[in-house]
C-alpha cells in the first residue's frame, strides 16, 4: 500500500484466509502502529507515520502448520511541479530543484539576466490560481520559497539597467526611460545618428538644438553618434 504524508488512519481491504479451523493470525514483527484487526480481517495502520517505508510480517497458524505473509507499506512525501517559463523579456530564471519538488521543500530561484537588464521582482503562484501566492524571499538575482501543497508557477519581471551615460571629452549624453532614447550635448544643425549592437543603422537625423528623442526600435544595446562623440547605452 502506498499513502502520502498527512493520511488518516486507514486499513488495508480484508484478508481472506483459507484452511482447516480454526486460524489463529498474528503479527510476528512490524511497526506497532500497524496492528491486525482479528473482526475485520484487516490490517489498521494509524495516522501520521512519517515519509518511508514499513514492513509487517504476519502469520496464519493452525494444526496443519504455520504460513507467512509480508505487508509493505509505503509513505510517501507529495511532489509538486514548478513551471518556470523557458524565458523571459530580458533574461531567464531557474529553479533548484528542477521541475518537482516536495511540498516544505525549499526551492532556489535563480535570474539570469540578459546583458543590459537586471532582475526587478520575481513572483510565484498557484499554477492553476493565480490569486494564490506563495511568499518569495530575496533580493538580487536569487530568491527563495517554500514549496506549497499544489503546483507552481514562476513570473519574473526584468527591466532596463541602463543608466544615464556620456561622452565626457564631447559632452554628449543619453538615457533612456520607457523605451525613449534622450540624446542631450547634440550640436545644432549636425547629424546624428543610432546604431544597433551589430552596427546597423536604426534612426539618423538632423539636431534641431541640443537636445533630441527618439522612440527606439526595442530591446538591445545602442550607440549615439554625433560627430567625434559616441555612447554606448542599453535600453
Amino acid at each position: 500500500m502506498t499513502l502520502k504524508t498527512g493520511y488518516a488512519a486507514t486499513n488495508t481491504d480484508a484478508y481472506i484466509i483459507t484452511g482447516s479451523t480454526p486460524v489463529t493470525v498474528t503479527i510476528t514483527s512490524g511497526d506497532d502502529r500497524i496492528t491486525w484487526n482479528n473482526s475485520t480481517k484487516k490490517l489498521d495502520i494509524a495516522a501520521g507515520l512519517l515519509a518511508g517505508k514499513y514492513t509487517v510480517i504476519l502469520r496464519a497458524s493452525n494444526s496443519a502448520g504455520n504460513s507467512t505473509l509480508t505487508f509493505t507499506l509505503t509513505v510517501e512525501t507529495p511532489v509538486f511541479w514548478i513551471e518556470v517559463p523557458a524565458s523571459f523579456e530580458g533574461g531567464k530564471v531557474s529553479s533548484d530543484p528542477l521541475y518537482i519538488a516536495e511540498e516544505g521543500e525549499t526551492v532556489t530561484l535563480t535570474g539570469t539576466p540578459n546583458e543590459g537588464y537586471k532582475l526587478e521582482s520575481v513572483s510565484v503562484v498557484h499554477l492553476n490560481n493565480a490569486t494564490v501566492v506563495v511568499p518569495v524571499t530575496g533580493s538580487g538575482n536569487l530568491y527563495t520559497f517554500t514549496m506549497p501543497a499544489h503546483h507552481v508557477r514562476v513570473a519574473a519581471v526584468f527591466t532596463s539597467a541602463a543608466t544615464a551615460v556620456e561622452d565626457v571629452p564631447n559632452g554628449l549624453k543619453a538615457w533612456t526611460q520607457n523605451g525613449v532614447l534622450y540624446v542631450n550635448g547634440l550640436t545644432e544643425g549636425s547629424q546624428w545618428s543610432v546604431y544597433n549592437v551589430f552596427g546597423v543603422l536604426v534612426y539618423q537625423g538632423v539636431a534641431h538644438d541640443g537636445m533630441a528623442e527618439v522612440a527606439l526600435p526595442g530591446r538591445g544595446v545602442f550607440m549615439i553618434v554625433s560627430g567625434n562623440g559616441v555612447v554606448k547605452i542599453t535600453n
